[in-house]
């Protein structure tokens, strides 16, 4: 199934902020319609192939959808936790040991071109882990990022993710798509 897209000039300002930062030059950078549509269709592509990767527990192929580059920043709940694709694959690393199956759903994903080979993306997502002993536990939170587009393809930047709860294992019963909001 094909992550659905929504390009939208009304991103969080922080979005906003962290793009214009990362792209700033000084000849003006415009985008006509069909190229905002294409970078859009690209970064859900891409989102779709890292929610793959997830589900395979792929420590190298997620590892490679993040900048190795040396502006590379990712925050998780008002910590900057990484600085390098080493710290993420060493991250991901851990977690495929601790578990035996994974699942990432993006949902209310926007997209906003920021120029040519750039771009912000703002998304809700749900991410389920389980171990062998039936142990599972589900993160839900939210994911801004700045994308660049290099040969390889697109590519996280800067991001930051929070999730309900602070992080940890959130009380799936309290979230908001929770049992008792049914």
């Amino acid at each position: 199934m094909r992550t659905r897209v929504r390009t939208s000039s009304l991103t969080l300002v922080a979005v906003v902020g962290i793009g214009v930062l990362t792209t700033c030059r000084s000849e003006a950078q415009t985008l006509d319609e069909a190229h905002r549509a294409a970078i859009a269709d690209s970064i859900s592509a891409f989102l779709d192939e890292y929610a793959s990767r997830v589900a395979r527990l792929d420590v190298e192929g997620l590892a490679g959808l993040y900048a190795d580059d040396p502006r590379f920043r990712w925050v998780e709940d008002g910590q900057i936790t990484y600085t390098s694709v080493e710290g993420i694959r060493q991250a991901v690393r851990r977690l495929s040991r601790s578990f035996d199956r994974a699942e990432l759903h993006w949902d209310d994903v926007q997209v906003l071109p920021t120029g040519p080979g750039t771009a912000t993306v703002s998304a809700g997502f749900r991410q389920i882990f389980a171990g062998a002993g039936g142990d599972e536990f589900a993160l839900v939170g939210a994911m801004t990022a700045t994308l660049i587009h290099t040969p390889d393809g697109w590519r996280f930047l800067v991001g930051h993710s929070s999730t309900l709860g602070g992080g940890g294992r959130p009380d799936t019963t309290s979230r908001p798509d929770g049992p008792e909001n049914r």
